[in-house]
C-alpha cells in the first residue's frame, strides 16, 4: 500500500475533504478546486499533528521519549510554518506545549499497547453505491491504530478536543462510517470504531466513545459524496457563515467572493 502522502497526490475523496465541503463548500473550493494559497494556519492543526506523531511513536517506547517528541515536533511545526499561525486568545507556544504534555500523559495512560496490531495504516478503497456503481475517485485515509480484543477488531482514532464530546457524538461521525466501510472492504469482515478523545484543558479529560455502522450507513456516505460531486460539477460553491469562520484560512478571499471568481483550475 502507498503512503498516505502518495495517495493524496492522486484524485481522491477523504473524510476531511467531505467534512469541509459539508460545512462550507466555498472553503472546500478555495482549497481543492481553485487551489488558492491559504492565508494562515490554525495552531490546532499543527498541535494535532504533533500529538499524532508522538502517539504513533509511543507504542513500545519510553513514555518520556514520546512526550519529548511531541514537544519537539510541535515546536518544529510552528517555527517552520511559512504562513501566519493563528493562536487562540491568551494562548502561546509554551502554554500549548504544557497543555499538550499533560494530554500526552492522559493518552499514554489509556493506550492499549498490548492489544494494538497496527499503527498509522493508510488505505484507499472504492466508493460503491447501492446499485453497485463505483465512483470515479477512491476514498483514502489512515487508521491511527488497529486493536484486536478477543477476536474483535477495533479501529481507533485519536482526537484532541476543546471540550468533552457530548454523549453519542461518535454515532454521527462520518469518519467512523468511512473507516469501518474501508476496513470491511479491505478485509471482508466487520470492525467497530472507538474514538479516544482528550480535552485541551488545564486538567485534560480523557474519554472514549464506541460506535458501529451497517451497510445502509455506508450507502448513505456514498450518496453524500455523489451529491458533493454534482455540486462541484456545477461550481455551486457559497459561503456558510458559522463560528468556524474566525479560524478560516480564506477569510480575505471569502470577503471578495461576490465580487470576483478565482481562475479556475482542475480539481485535485
Amino acid at each position: 500500500m502507498k503512503s498516505l502522502g502518495d495517495l493524496r497526490k492522486e484524485p481522491h475523496w477523504s473524510v476531511s475533504q467531505l467534512n469541509t465541503f459539508l460545512s462550507c463548500s466555498l472553503q472546500w473550493a478555495y482549497r481543492y478546486y481553485y487551489k488558492i494559497d491559504s492565508e494562515s494556519v490554525g495552531v490546532a492543526l499543527l498541535f494535532g499533528k504533533a500529538i499524532h506523531t508522538a502517539l504513533s511513536f509511543s507504542v513500545g517506547e519510553d513514555p518520556e521519549d514520546a512526550k519529548k517528541l511531541f514537544a519537539d515536533e510541535f515546536h518544529r511545526l510552528v517555527k517552520n510554518e511559512t504562513l501566519p499561525v493563528l493562536f487562540p486568545q491568551a494562548k502561546d507556544l509554551e502554554s500549548l506545549t504544557e497543555t499538550g504534555l499533560k494530554m500526552m500523559d492522559a493518552f499514554l495512560l489509556n493506550l492499549n499497547t498490548d492489544k494494538i496490531t497496527g499503527i498509522g495504516i493508510p488505505f484507499s478503497v472504492n466508493l460503491i453505491d447501492r446499485d453497485g456503481q463505483k465512483l470515479k475517485k477512491p476514498l483514502i485515509g489512515e487508521f491511527d491504530a488497529v486493536e484486536n480484543n478477543e477476536g474483535m477488531t477495533i479501529i481507533v482514532d485519536w482526537k484532541t478536543a476543546g471540550s468533552k464530546w457530548p454523549e453519542g457524538k461518535a454515532d454521527g461521525e462520518l469518519q467512523a462510517t468511512a473507516y469501518l466501510m474501508a476496513y470491511e472492504q479491505m478485509h471482508n469482515e466487520k470492525a467497530v470504531a472507538r474514538f479516544d478523545i482528550c480535552t485541551k484543558a488545564k486538567t485534560p479529560r480523557f474519554d472514549s466513545q464506541w460506535t458501529t455502522r451497517d451497510d445502509d450507513d455506508s450507502f448513505r456516505l456514498v450518496e453524500l459524496v455523489k451529491s458533493a460531486d454534482k455540486a462541484i460539477e456545477s461550481e455551486a460553491f457559497y459561503p456558510s457563515p458559522t463560528f468556524m469562520c474566525a479560524g478560516c484560512s480564506y477569510k480575505q478571499a471569502c470577503k471578495k467572493w461576490h465580487c470576483s471568481k478565482p481562475q479556475l483550475q482542475k480539481a485535485a
